[in-house]
């Protein structure tokens, strides 16, 4: 981890959405936040692999590359 960015509060989870234009999907995330700057921070969302959720979201990350051409 950079040195400019720590792990502040509750800095880990699953965010769930089911309206989301891929359909369900579970998002685990981590929030980072400056040591010198607590009123901002960075919320890092990765799917896992080898889940459903990471097969549509490069579903629609191909299709919005076919799309930009």
């Amino acid at each position: 981890m950079s040195p400019r960015w720590s792990a502040v509060g509750r800095c880990s989870g699953a965010r769930r959405n089911a309206r989301s234009p891929t359909g369900r999907t579970e998002l685990p995330y981590k929030t980072l936040a400056r040591p010198d700057d607590p009123d901002r921070s960075l919320v890092v969302c990765t799917p896992e692999p080898d889940t459903e959720t990471a097969e549509r979201i490069a579903l629609v990350a191909s299709r919005a590359a076919a799309a930009a051409g």
